[in-house]
């Protein structure tokens, strides 16, 4: 990833069996295309999960790309991204 996509990073936790670990979910969307015809967008949302503390070590970022058009808003596709 170049960093020039926005993107937001929250604070999350994962149990790991005995105790709580804390990570960081970076989630960044891209626009990729528009039809202004059809009201709708294909976009890339891409998240990468940070173990902060563990070396630095994240897992590999998971993406989909979806349509999302007039009619799903405000219930935007809720897809879940393959682990």
């Amino acid at each position: 990833m170049n960093g020039s996509e926005p993107f937001c990073t929250y604070a999350d936790s994962v149990f790991n069996g005995k105790t709580w670990d804390s990570l960081q979910q970076v989630v960044r969307i891209k626009i990729l295309d528009y039809d202004t015809t059809d009201a709708s967008v294909k976009v890339r949302l891409t998240i990468q999960s940070i173990y902060p503390g563990k070396h630095e070590t994240s897992e590999m970022p998971r993406q989909t790309e979806f349509m999302v058009n007039y009619f799903e808003f405000p219930m935007i596709d809720n897809t879940r991204l393959k682990k």
